[in-house]
């Protein structure tokens, strides 16, 4: 053997010995620290989605819970980091920083795209279906607007899709994606709400310079308590969504710290000022009330206490902008916001009978130019069929509901904790899709992870699963 050849060799057993899941988790933050530390922040915009995609990639061959806390903990602060490297290197729109959160959830299921066509039908359907979808928005919308817009919806629709399709192919794995879950989301959570209650309040510079170049007159003003909270997301709706959905999660939770976390959330949830967060957390509220009342009893009683203390002492100053939106509640007739969607399907709906085929991915937010309070995020329905178009807005929503409703039976059958756990805050985000996008962004990752871990859970106690026959997920297929 030649001393090259023994070199190699050694090397070769060196890596074996290295920790990679450990260096891959440290590398981001050792790269991202060099970046700031080295004033050269801008070139973080695209080193990072090319980076983060071979950490996760490495995690998923050593360590599948690490895995999935690291694609969880990408898609909480990717947004607060591309702030920062704005505020330090100068606002980009858009951003290629972005697209790490797609990239890094992408490398897995386009690696297991060959497992996932030989698949049988039962488990692949209602993703072909949404496939399909896509594909129509895809050839509409290439020819009619900017290719980065294009790509930037593309990667937006496809991620919680493609993710999902990759869980069905795991197998017993997701028990260890479950448990993975369940000891790190909570921690994203901890750190997302706190950050959003003192960006309230503060108004952090970084944070406002981002508002201020958005040019978003319905997000607020940037200045402390005069804007709608987005802490560490890109929107204030998205942190709602993602906040209603954590907090349920937590709710039933075997654990001591849960109420105090809950409690919170709850309060982050209310700085985001989004109502239609609010009502998907109550609706999950109540799902869980009648499921596992005992896990639900003391958050219950910890909401009346807030209730009346605050109605007692009373909230003036600047800090009265969450009252003030709560009490809109009662004045839905001169509510403009709740005005300005009912115009926005009556818009879209004239829209189609000229555009049945929808405009296509990368088609603007604002479209419809109602006054500035509608845009295609603020309703599931309009944001589908206006991008899809009526055939691949039905074969999307087809794919999403085979999935959705097994999960919706089995809430009504199941008393299993762990399959309430993931199921009732997909339930109860979808429940308001006529006041949100919710299948995209972060929200949606949850939904589309949600449901098919539910599934999972669900044929753990059943052979099959009314609907949509997916027994073969307690199956290790390697």
């Amino acid at each position: 053997m030649t001393p090259a050849m023994r070199g190699a060799l050694a090397l070769k057993r060196l890596l074996r010995r290295l920790p990679l899941a450990g260096l891959s988790i440290v590398a981001p933050f050792v790269l991202i620290s060099a970046g700031f530390v080295t004033h050269h922040e801008a070139l973080l915009r695209y080193l990072l989605p090319v980076f983060l995609p071979i950490c996760a990639l490495v995690l998923y061959y050593r360590n599948r819970q690490a895995y999935m806390s690291f694609i969880l903990g990408v898609w909480f602060f990717i947004p607060l980091l591309r702030r920062l490297v704005d505020y330090r290197a100068g606002w980009v729109d858009p951003n290629p920083m972005l697209l790490a959160a797609y990239s890094t959830s992408l490398i897995v299921p386009l690696i297991r795209f060959p497992a996932f066509c030989k698949a049988d039908l039962q488990r692949s359907f209602p993703f072909l279906l949404c496939l399909v979808g896509i594909a129509f928005g895809s050839v509409s919308g290439i020819f009619a607007y900017h290719l980065t817009s294009v790509v930037h919806d593309f990667a937006n629709w496809l991620t919680p899709v493609a993710f999902a399709s990759f869980l069905i192919l795991e197998g017993e794995h997701n028990a260890d994606y479950l448990a993975a879950i369940e000891r790190w989301l909570p921690l994203w959570l901890v750190l997302s709400a706190a950050y959003t209650i003192l960006q309230f309040v503060v108004a952090f510079p970084w944070d406002m310079a981002w508002l201020a170049n958005l040019d978003a007159p319905s997000m607020g003003v940037p200045e402390p308590f005069g804007f709608r909270a987005f802490g560490n997301l890109n929107s204030a709706g998205t942190a709602a969504f993602v906040f209603s959905a954590g907090a349920l999660y937590v709710l039933n939770l075997k654990r001591w710290w849960r109420l105090p976390l809950f409690g919170l959330i709850m309060v982050a949830l209310l700085t985001t000022q989004v109502r239609a967060g609010w009502l998907a957390l109550a609706i999950g509220f109540l799902i869980s009330l009648v499921k596992l009342p005992r896990r639900t009893v003391q958050p219950l009683f910890l909401l009346i206490v807030l209730a009346v203390s605050a109605s007692i002492v009373g909230i003036e100053g600047k800090p009265a902008v969450i009252t003030d939106r709560i009490n809109t509640f009662t004045q839905a007739k001169d509510d403009d916001s709740a005005n300005g969607r009912l115009q926005g399907l009556q818009v879209a709906w004239d829209d189609l009978e000229t555009h049945p085929f929808g405009h296509g991915l990368g088609v603007p937010e604002d479209i419809f130019n109602i006054s500035g309070s509608f845009s295609l995020l603020d309703s599931f329905p309009v944001h589908l069929f206006v991008t899809f178009g009526w055939l691949g807005g039905a074969a999307y929503l087809g794919g999403l509901l085979s999935l959705l409703f097994p999960v919706l039976s089995g809430i009504f059958h199941s008393q299993n904790r762990m399959y309430l756990l993931t199921a009732i805050p997909a339930v109860a985000l979808c429940s308001i899709f006529l006041l949100g996008s919710v299948t995209v962004a972060l929200s949606g990752m949850l939904i589309w992870t949600f449901l098919p871990l539910s599934l999972y859970t669900l044929a753990e106690e059943s052979e099959t699963v009314p609907f949509f026959q997916i027994s073969s997920l307690a199956q290790n297929e390697g």
